[in-house]
């Protein structure tokens, strides 16, 4: 995209990762600062409760920081001494078309639970190896439930995709490595009937977001992003343990930590989704209920007017005269 010219307004929002872009970001923009700098506002993801050191570099360049969720709010407090709010985005379910499972090549009258990554957000991160595991636990070979990972970019990562393809080699495990569409992926998530991530660690948890919103049971580690809007009350939560990286997969250092979430509490969950279904299907029905106002762009676009209303006071009141 392209803007071309000058800045205009007051506050200007830089939404890219701080390295290696953000200083690179007029010039990508075709954007040219004005001569007074504006204020400044950096929209960071992360998926930890601390940044790298090196973010703290730009900790001059900019005036306040947006995240989205508390989860990584925390660890820009600690590097940054400049505001941090968190203002959750809002989530929208991009047009899709309803697809008999049959489009999949997933059978009728079976239940089935889906995951969806791609492994370009490290593999290690999204734990499907895990999640197959818990499969494996909660239910035997011959019984009418399937586990769908919906993955892109295996080729680029071959090493880990054969590992994946051979922890997956069992006939009530579909392993799908094809780049879709969005909707595509979307319609995929729908034909399903619960959706479970064993995350180690999530800056947000989009697909989260978006299973509950189609009404879908979703069972998640009880650990980052995804905890901002996912409770008791709406979801199935799997406990975990905090365990350090171990080693360096970068981005992310060794010394980092993350979520080792329990395979036995997940068997478990996903076992009383199987075995209880009218019960799951109650419990995505009061997912959605809580999320469709949440997660609306229009209350997200209120709290982010709010912001941006108090910023332009402030600095009304402070600019000299």
């Amino acid at each position: 995209m392209e803007f071309g010219g000058q800045e205009i307004h007051e506050s200007t929002l830089i939404h890219v990762q701080p390295t290696p872009f953000f200083r690179i970001a007029y010039r990508r923009a075709d954007l040219a600062p004005s001569e007074q700098r504006t204020y400044r506002i950096a929209y960071w993801y992360w998926e930890f409760d601390h940044v790298p050191d090196d973010w703290g570099e730009i900790n001059d360049e900019v005036d306040e920081i947006w995240t989205a969720t508390e989860f990584v709010a925390k660890g820009l407090r600690a590097r940054f001494d400049v505001p941090v709010k968190t203002l959750f985005p809002g989530v929208l379910l991009a047009p899709y078309e309803r697809e008999a499972r049959s489009a999949f090549g997933l059978p009728e009258g079976v239940f089935t639970f889906v995951f969806v990554f791609h492994m370009m957000s490290v593999m290690e991160r999204k734990n499907p190896l895990g999640l197959i595991r818990a499969f494996r636990q909660a239910f035997q070979p011959d019984e009418p439930v399937r586990l769908v990972l919906k993955t892109s970019f295996g080729e680029r990562h071959p090493e880990q995709f054969r590992v994946l393809e051979e922890a997956a080699n069992q006939e009530n495990i579909v392993l799908i490595n094809e780049v879709y569409p969005s909707s595509r992926v979307l319609s995929l998530m729908d034909a399903c009937d619960a959706y479970v991530s064993l995350h180690r660690s999530e800056g947000l948890g989009l697909t989260m977001a978006e299973a509950m919103l189609m009404g879908k049971p979703v069972i998640a580690t009880n650990y980052s992003g995804n905890t901002d809007f996912m409770d008791a009350s709406n979801s199935l939560l799997v406990d975990y343990e905090l365990v350090s990286v171990g080693k360096g997969i970068p981005p992310y250092s060794e010394d980092s930590e993350w979520a080792e979430p329990s395979v036995d509490h997940a068997a478990q969950l996903m076992r009383k989704v199987y075995v209880d279904q009218e019960w799951s299907r109650a419990l995505g029905a009061t997912a959605k209920r809580a999320s469709l106002n949440r997660f609306a762009p229009e209350v997200a676009g209120r709290r982010i007017a709010r912001r941006l209303a108090d910023i332009q006071l402030l600095r009304s009141k402070t600019m000299p005269r």
